[in-house]
This record gives structure tokens, sequence and C-alpha cells, in this order.
């Protein structure tokens, strides 16, 4: 439904290079990680509640390669297919449903909150790897 990227320009990239390729990515999920799963909580927070089921059914997904990382906070399962409809409408023979936005009102504005948590956050990992190894 939404989505945006991050580039860290802090001179942190130069140091993250620095590290072996297993801890890059090891430092680089569990910084996405630690956003993602802050985004997710406002995603339930918001989400439309009648048995409470598609706010449970939300989830995070992350992956990351030696040269980047993403994160996905999805609806999974069931629900999924009807907060879609919930967020657009439908147009089906018989059953229209009319669209009831909540998405862009839930997560608006977020990407700037984000993009500057995973930056400090990917900041302190990679200063902390660092440490752990020289140390």
């Amino acid at each position: 439904m939404a989505g945006f990227s991050i580039e860290v320009h802090d001179g942190v990239t130069p140091r993250l290079q620095a590290l072996p390729a297993k801890i890059q990515r090891s430092v680089m999920r569990k910084s996405l990680r630690s956003v993602a799963t802050k985004v997710s909580r406002r995603l339930m927070a918001g989400t439309p509640r009648k048995t409470g089921r598609a706010a449970k059914a939300v989830k995070i997904q992350v992956k990351s390669t030696n040269t980047e990382a993403w994160a996905k906070v999805k609806y999974k399962g069931k629900p999924a297919g009807y907060m879609t409809v919930y967020e657009y409408g439908s147009n089906s023979q018989g059953h229209h449903q009319v669209a009831r936005p909540y998405f862009k009102g839930v997560l608006g504005g977020w990407e700037e909150d984000a993009k500057r948590e995973f930056a400090e956050s990917l900041k302190g990992a990679v200063e902390g790897a660092i440490s752990a190894i020289e140390g």
C-alpha cells in the first residue's frame, strides 16, 4: 500500500562496509526491525476493528543482503484481502462496498520519523559492533 526507501549518508556507510559481511547483515536487519516494529504498532492501533482479527494479522518481514536491507509491514492471511477492500472499496456484482480509506490517515507523515530513527539506530549498532570487534 505504501513504501519508501532510506539512504544513510552520515559517514556510517564506510564504517558499515568495514565490518564482516555477516555482521553487516545482522546490524542492518536489527536496526530495520526496530523501526518496522514501531510502524507495525502504529498500523495495529489504527486498523479498523470489529473483532480485532485484522490488527492481529499485521506482520513484519525483514531481509538483508550485503548491500541492502528491506522490511515489509503488511497484513497476512485472510484479513489482508478484507483490508484491501475496506481501503479501496469493491465493484463486485451485487455487493458493492464503498471505500473507507484509513491507511493514509494512520501512517501519514511517518516516513521522516522512520528514516531518522533508522539512521540513528544503524549508527549506534555499527558503533557497537565495531567496539565489540575491537574490544
